[in-house]
């Protein structure tokens, strides 16, 4: 079953270097090598795809997207949410606006994680600080309202 997987791959790569070897700016030839190369783990080689095809049209949402995942997939959510936000500052793309929210909503959930936790870990050691009681009520109550919004 790998073999066979392999060899399409190595089939489709080659399918899309010679469309390459005829016109080098051939973007959907280089993004669709950037998506096999994530799908193998070569998110060096994914990246440098996605970057090409962008510089030859910087208009292509979905290599961008591509290219955010790279970022993502390596633990780089900033990266992508910098990629989206400066790509929306020059075209006005749906996709990608709706990718960025999604992006922040994560952040959010995570952010809202932490700082549960952390306040959490002060109430458990003791700490009586009103403040404290406060800020985790109100954490409680974002969160309550993005799980009735299934942002959760």
């Amino acid at each position: 079953m790998a073999r066979s997987n392999q060899e399409k791959f190595d089939t489709a790569r080659a399918d899309f270097q010679k469309v390459l070897e005829f016109d080098s700016k051939d973007t959907d030839s280089l993004n669709n090598l950037g998506v096999m190369d994530f799908m193998q783990g070569k998110f060096k080689d994914a990246r440098a795809h996605f970057q090409q095809a962008l510089a030859i049209k910087s208009d292509y949402p979905r290599a961008l997207l591509n290219l955010c995942d790279v970022e993502i997939a390596e633990g780089k959510s900033a990266k992508a949410i910098e990629l989206c936000e400066n790509y929306l500052k020059i075209q006005n793309s749906t996709e990608v606006r709706r990718s960025l929210l999604d992006l922040l909503s994560n952040g959010c959930r995570e952010a809202l994680d932490k700082a549960g936790r952390t306040a959490e870990s002060l109430v458990a050691a003791g700490n009586t600080d009103p403040e404290v009681s406060m800020k985790l009520d109100r954490i409680q109550k974002a969160k309550a309202v993005l799980e009735e919004n299934h942002e959760i």
